[in-house]
């Protein structure tokens, strides 16, 4: 009876009470795996794992055949960040029963942390598969979409996690990321809008919701969602880099000094979230930051990198690939567009692959002419372009992007060909192993300052 009245009070959200008598349980009956477990649920609950973890413990020893039990520990250790442990537990629990829907999320989740994008797709799936009206289990699988270069399927789960449940402020945040990443400015403040209505506090809404106007060229209102965004969480490098860029762009300078050494000190080699490669180029002159940012935001995106495959032994011309979202009316198609037309078609085959909006301008067209053949990979995913590139046979790889907006460096990490190249987009280092080559010009990189680059400096006689 005691656990009864104890469990309702679980149930009706009374924590507290819940807990007293969860305790009174134990106390008399020592022997109560299921009281233990909850007692260790109610401490979760309660914002306190570390407390959580020896009652949980304790249960799992009474009864180590509760599927529910390794669940909730897996849940316990994911929120102190011992991911693998907690991996290990979600394991635990499937292996009794490996329809539990809750431990396949929850392995997701875990997954997704660990940068294990394709087995989080399908754990995820598979929870999807016996509870197909989960609105969290569908924006934590648009999440991984979207990180694999499936933007289709992405906008495609966040719309379906918003009609399940119109109330949750993270899908919204997530489909405006997307729809910033597709260049629908407008539609993307919308749901920015609507998730920082829901949820006022929530920083990285009010972040994007800064980019979203930038690109709107709304700047004092993007300087203010960014200042909202720091003040909400200001140890983050990547708000006060976004902030302290659109202050350039107004051309307020107060207290910059001090401002830019606080950036400094936030960042650090490891931090996944720190400042963008690229919003540091105008901010800092000093290339040893530069190529730890550019480091810490390859890593972060591509933990693991395919290795390099074999140059198909091949007689005939050399294939080479270009990949960008700026094939339209863009300054780098601006900046090419003879360069394509110049190109020695007897030595060399050349393949455009698009990732970015579609066009029928007149840079396009140029474009289009140029190659010998035009590839639209916007609904591909980063392992599905690796693998068209593969099988078209790519000889040399050139990223046009770097790490700049609208970029797909995972395409690179999975090896698309045996050379690769970044080329024009971004003059910085990429910090990234599977990028062998940049192309350059003594001007933009002196050789003095080669040693900063991780790639191998290939420099043009004269322009770049």
């Amino acid at each position: 009876m005691l656990f009864q009245r104890a469990l309702a009070l679980h149930q009706h959200g009374r924590l507290v009470e819940a807990a007293q008598l969860y305790a009174q349980v134990v106390a008399l009956q020592p022997r109560h795996a299921d009281a233990w477990h909850l007692r260790g649920m109610v401490a979760a609950q309660m914002g306190d794992p570390v407390r959580a973890l020896p009652l949980v413990e304790k249960s799992l020893q009474l009864d180590p055949t509760n599927p529910a039990v390794h669940n909730t520990l897996g849940n316990a250790l994911l929120t102190l960040d011992r991911l693998d442990e907690a991996l290990a537990s979600y394991e635990r629990a499937l292996a009794l029963n490996p329809d539990h829907a809750d431990a396949l999320y929850n392995r997701g989740n875990v997954l997704k942390r660990l940068n294990r994008p394709d087995e989080a797709l399908a754990s995820y799936d598979r929870a999807l598969a016996l509870r197909p009206e989960w609105a969290e289990a569908y924006g934590n699988r648009g999440i991984v979409h979207h990180v694999l270069g499936g933007l289709g399927a992405a906008l495609a789960d966040y719309d379906r996690a918003i009609a399940l449940s119109p109330g949750l402020a993270e899908p919204y945040n997530n489909r405006g990321r997307l729809l910033c990443d597709l260049r629908r400015f407008t539609e993307a403040l919308r749901d920015l809008d609507r998730a920082v209505e829901l949820n006022p506090g929530y920083a990285e809404a009010h972040h994007q919701r800064g980019h979203a106007l930038r690109e709107l060229k709304r700047l004092d209102e993007a300087l203010h969602a960014c200042g909202r965004a720091v003040q909400l969480q200001p140890t983050s490098a990547s708000f006060v880099a976004s902030w302290l860029g659109l202050r350039m762009m107004l051309c307020d300078w107060g207290g910059w000094k001090d401002e830019v050494e606080r950036l400094m000190g936030l960042f650090h080699d490891a931090d996944p979230d720190g400042p963008a490669p690229f919003s540091l180029l105008s901010m800092v002159d000093r290339p040893d930051v530069h190529r730890r940012a550019a480091r810490a935001w390859a890593a972060a995106r591509c933990p693991k990198a395919a290795p390099r495959p074999p140059a198909p032994p091949r007689e005939g011309r050399t294939r080479i690939g270009y990949y960008s979202a700026d094939f339209h009316d863009h300054a780098t198609m601006f900046l090419m567009a003879r360069l394509f037309e110049v190109h020695d078609r007897r030595r060399f085959e050349f393949t455009a692959f698009s990732f970015g909006p579609e066009s029928d301008g007149a840079m396009r067209q140029r474009l289009v002419a140029a190659v010998d053949r035009f590839v639209d990979v916007r609904e591909h995913t980063d392992e599905e372009v690796v693998a068209l590139s593969r099988e078209l046979g790519i000889d040399i790889a050139v990223d046009l992007k770097g790490a700049t907006g609208g970029e797909r460096i995972g395409i690179f990490a999975g090896r698309p060909a045996p050379v690769q190249v970044q080329y024009l987009g971004y003059p910085g280092t990429l910090g990234a192993p599977f990028i062998d080559y940049v192309v350059a010009d003594a001007t933009v990189i002196p050789p003095s300052e080669r040693v900063w680059y991780d790639e191998k400096v290939v420099w043009l006689p004269h322009s770049y």
